[in-house]
């Protein structure tokens, strides 16, 4: 069952179906919902089948949870849902997606380097994320990195290094 820290919107069967990672359920509800918006459920439990349904059935992957203001793209970069993060951000029709601010004006790529999520940073930057954004306390992705990840692998990312060519970001060894 959800717990109250989970979610505090209204819960549905499709809610349930997308939390439990039923996407077979999810795919027979979808069907009958004329507006489909739920929030980000499979993303934060990292059921990519689920993740898939909502998107091929229309479901906006910038709608915000009620809570921290936060996307599918954010609960997928936080968790370390690597496979969720791409597949969300491979469809979205905005380069902008990336940097999507939630209520603290956090991105995910800032919300990646504070977890420890080394593939979740890698496939940001890969997309264009901004190093450069700041946050409510005028932090941004390279200043979380510095202060609040040393010692974690994130450390062997160098963000200062430009991308050559499409590549991942260089690391330090």
């Amino acid at each position: 069952m959800l717990n109250d820290f989970d979610v505090r919107a209204p819960i549905s069967p499709l809610h349930l179906a997308a939390y439990h990672g039923h996407h077979h359920a999810m795919e027979v509800l979808v069907q009958s919902l004329l507006d489909l918006d739920v929030r980000y459920l499979s993303a934060l439990k990292s059921h990519v089948e689920c993740v898939d349904v909502l998107i091929n059935q229309g479901a906006s992957i910038l709608v915000k949870d009620f809570t921290l203001k936060r996307t599918p793209i954010h609960a997928a970069a936080t968790n370390g849902h690597s496979e969720c993060l791409r597949l969300l951000i491979g469809n979205a029709d905005l380069q902008s997606a990336v940097d999507v601010q939630d209520g603290n004006r956090q991105t995910p790529l800032m919300l990646s380097v504070l977890s420890g999520h080394t593939d979740c940073v890698y496939s940001l930057l890969n997309k264009g994320a901004s190093v450069e954004a700041k946050d409510k306390w005028h932090r941004t992705a390279l200043h979380r990195r510095e202060s609040e990840v040393s010692g974690n692998d994130l450390t062997l990312i160098d963000l200062d290094d430009p991308i050559n060519d499409g590549d991942v970001m260089k690391e330090d060894r």
